[in-house]
């Protein structure tokens, strides 16, 4: 029996809840198209709740969808023709023993005019959101009172759809918040100035939904317990705050922090050491008599525990974690830790999400398409020994991430599945992934892969030249070549004067005894990025210049990323030059012109191509051995990502599962 506190029960208000762990608002971007749930959206959250989540709490869900919308996919709550979407998610969760309740939202000036059927954007005081840059309009005093009304109706509808209780979402810069902050509220009237006065939409809204939900219905509220903005909410204001809605009737406080200024500080790239922002939710929990939720970058079940047991909070909030993983509660509580996939923080789900599509996972492709592969994810014994020899054969060329997760996946279709890896070390592209210890979830997620795949019964031999007549010898009845690309070196740039030029993996494991160069990285993907990154860290004194064809860095990569990288490097007195492109080279350094044709020269001691994958292997040469079923996925289809890997995975696994 587990001990831990996580899984002690927990009470919000009158509800009880079976463990410390709250599911936590993010957005998915699955709802319909008329803002309704859809059938995705039930299961992603259904996976979750069967995973063990104690209480679940949706994406932010529109009070009112005339000036309140934040995204092109999301669930609204606001009238009756909602109630059977949310009614059949609320019964979802339950069948779990999980509790549920909706986030009531609405962006004020924090989303685009181009979204709403109104045409415009409303806020407390005409400031513009300074991503967003659109000014938007006064909300009267008329308007504000119905916007209190809004939110209440939504908690009855909540509450009519079978919900526990409601979020109010007064955090991360949007409406609420928006009245809440000195930055953003300028009003001169009962609500604003003052923080009594600034704090009254909110007090009221709590108040309304006590008053027509009853004392048995959940209330929390979300706020941001610093907006790290000049003239912004500091920690000793929402200390107030908390114990001003705890007095108005809210059950819970879940902290977060930051506003879309700082989006990064609250949907944390992987270099945000867990736990980094702790300090908002203690100081406000030593405040307040209710419980308090917080996130805090959790990726680990102990660092959870160590949030309770310091008392940080009294309820753990997870999001990202359970996208990448929805049985990581479940996981934990059958001390299972070691088998939970990682989120590794590159932020795909972010830059899926807010490029106007569905979420996706990086680590967890079945994210949004739980329904799609549940076949695939269901927990099969290995073939056993004894029937080997009557098994479905499949032959998975390479151990990298693409290979390892196909592999898991066959044994669970039935097949006896053996990896041919060339390599005396397993992972891939992993390896050259984690250049940077930052990154050490990446090595973290590739043990797991490594482990789910040995304990699956994969079978994985090393060192072995899969050519066709190798793996021919095998009688494979199925083939996925998994075996990555190489690094993108054109010829007539290996071939040039300059004496000292490297390809990319050539040196990325050699980084610290690389000092005092000058050095010209081709190519601002991330490889180019992080090599950067390493080469001009503390200690050594390389002046590096990034040269980039394209106006943008990092390619597919999160501009969170990408920016917090290229901002280190110009920090520490290196260039990058974007809309640039090397025409040629000499024995002194790399020529390059931008688009007006003009052409620079940079002197370089070395040289260092980073410009992608490509695919080396053929698989036709397979084919023409008489084996017929080959597939290829991940680098060796295409250069990509460990998306891109893991996806292709998937979806050639469940192609085999569906013929």
């Amino acid at each position: 029996m587990n001990d831990m506190k996580l899984f002690k029960p927990g009470q919000i208000g009158a509800v009880s809840i079976r463990n410390r762990t709250v599911m936590t608002a993010m957005g998915n971007g699955l709802a319909a198209a008329d803002a309704t749930v859809s059938d995705d959206s039930i299961e992603f959250y259904a996976a979750r709740a069967r995973g063990g989540v104690g209480l679940i709490i949706t994406e932010y869900c529109q009070v009112d969808s005339e000036t309140g919308v934040s995204s092109p996919r999301q669930i609204a709550l606001n009238n009756l023709r909602h109630l059977a979407g949310i009614e059949k998610l609320a019964t979802a969760v339950h069948q779990h023993e999980a509790k549920f309740f909706v986030q009531l939202h609405h962006p004020g000036r924090q989303t685009r005019s181009g979204l709403q059927p109104a045409g415009e954007i409303i806020a407390p005081s005409p400031i513009p959101c300074p991503i967003i840059n659109e000014v938007p309009r006064e909300m009267t005093l008329e308007e504000i009172g119905a916007m209190i009304k809004k939110f209440v109706t939504s908690a009855v509808l909540a509450k009519t759809a079978g919900a526990d209780g409601v979020e109010v979402h007064a955090a991360h810069g949007y409406l609420l918040n928006q009245f809440l902050s000195p930055a953003s509220n300028k009003r001169t009237d009962a609500y604003g100035g003052s923080l009594e006065n600034r704090a009254k939409i909110v007090e009221q809204i709590v108040g309304g939904i006590r008053q027509y939900c009853g004392p048995k219905f959940g209330i929390s509220v979300r706020i941001s317990g610093e907006e790290y903005i000049e003239g912004g909410l500091q920690l000793e204001e929402t200390v107030q705050l908390a114990q001003r809605f705890e007095k108005a009737g809210a059950d819970a406080i879940n902290v977060s922090n930051a506003t879309f200024a700082y989006k990064e500080k609250f949907m944390e790239p992987y270099f945000f050491e867990e736990g980094w922002k702790k300090y908002l939710a203690k100081t406000i929990k030593e405040a307040v008599n209710i419980p308090v939720i917080a996130v805090n970058t959790v990726k680990h079940p102990a660092f959870a525990e160590s949030l309770l047991q310091e008392g940080v909070s009294d309820f753990v909030g997870l999001a990202r974690a359970l996208v990448a993983d929805p049985d990581w509660v479940n996981k934990t509580k059958q001390n299972q830790s070691d088998d939970i996939i990682p989120c590794i923080g590159c932020m795909y789900c972010l830059n899926e999400y807010t490029g106007g599509r569905r979420v996706k996972c990086a680590v967890n492709p079945r994210v949004g398409r739980e329904k799609q592969f549940a076949d695939l994810t269901k927990k099969r014994t290995a073939v056993a020994a004894d029937d080997r020899a009557n098994a479905p054969k499949a032959v998975i060329i390479g151990a990298g991430p693409a290979g390892l997760t196909a592999a898991k996946l066959m044994v669970h279709e039935g097949y006896d599945v053996t990896i041919l890896e060339k390599n005396r070390e397993l992972g891939g592209a992993l390896k050259a992934a984690t250049i940077s210890e930052e990154k050490y979830l990446i090595d973290e997620y590739k043990e797991v892969l490594i482990r789910q795949a040995k304990n699956a019964g994969v079978k994985i031999e090393m060192g072995i030249d899969a050519t066709p007549e190798v793996v021919k010898s095998y009688k494979p009845d199925r083939v996925l070549i998994a075996c990555g690309g190489a690094p993108i070196a054109p010829q007539s740039f290996i071939e040039s004067p300059h004496p000292n030029i490297k390809v990319w993996d050539e040196i990325i494991e050699n980084c610290e005894d690389i000092n005092k160069q000058k050095i010209v990285i081709i190519g601002g993907g991330l490889t180019g990025l992080e090599l950067g990154d390493e080469l001009t860290q503390d200690g050594k004194d390389n002046h590096i210049t990034i040269v980039e064809m394209l106006a943008s860095l990092g390619g597919t990569v999160s501009p969170m990323i990408s920016g917090v990288i290229a901002g280190r490097i110009k920090d520490r007195g290196s260039d990058i030059l974007l809309n640039h492109r090397v025409v040629s080279f000499d024995e002194k350094g790399v020529n390059v012109v931008n688009n007006e044709d003009e052409e620079i020269h940079i002197d370089a001691d070395m040289v260092i191509i980073a410009m992608g994958i490509r695919p080396t292997v053929d698989p036709s040469a397979y084919e023409a051995e008489g084996i017929e079923t080959v597939y290829t996925i991940g680098d060796a289809r295409r250069g990509g990502t460990i998306a891109t890997a893991t996806r292709d995975a998937y979806e050639s696994v469940w192609r085999i599962n569906q013929e």
